[in-house]
């Protein structure tokens, strides 16, 4: 599986090894601000366990991994782009936000790909082949 879990693929910072509390398993510390998912049916905010806030928006690692049940979940993103990768489903969701980063929502779904992984890419490299993909979709 090409998903990594020591060193950030986009800017190369070792990942810090979140704990039982955590939201994520293995996330980077530079992260991007984002809105609060609000479930309109049950009326109520969807926010996950222990995240951290900061301007009434959510810390949201610009690279993270979630582990649950064997299923790996990879988060990458790279404004304006929000690309999810499940290692069950062995394929990778590109998301576009017209303005502000909200959490993936069919909504903004662009592409539905075979798994993309950034280690295949240096971190400039990653960014240009979802910026080609994007453009050529």
């Amino acid at each position: 599986m090409n998903i990594p879990t020591r060193i950030c693929p986009i800017c190369s910072k070792k990942l810090l090894m979140g704990d039982e509390d955590t939201a994520y398993d293995f996330y980077c510390k530079d992260f991007y601000l984002r809105y609060f998912v609000y479930d309109w049916h049950n009326m109520n905010l969807i926010i996950p366990n222990n995240v951290e806030f900061t301007g009434g928006k959510i810390k949201e690692p610009h690279y993270s991994v979630v582990v649950n049940n064997k299923v790996w979940t990879q988060s990458t993103i790279i404004p304006p782009y929000w690309i999810m990768s499940n290692s069950e489903t062995k394929k990778s969701k590109i998301y576009h936000f017209p303005k502000e980063i909200q959490y993936p929502d069919d909504r903004w779904l662009l592409l539905e790909i075979p798994m993309l992984s950034p280690i295949d890419y240096v971190p400039e490299n990653f960014a240009r082949k979802i910026k080609n993909l994007v453009i050529f979709s």
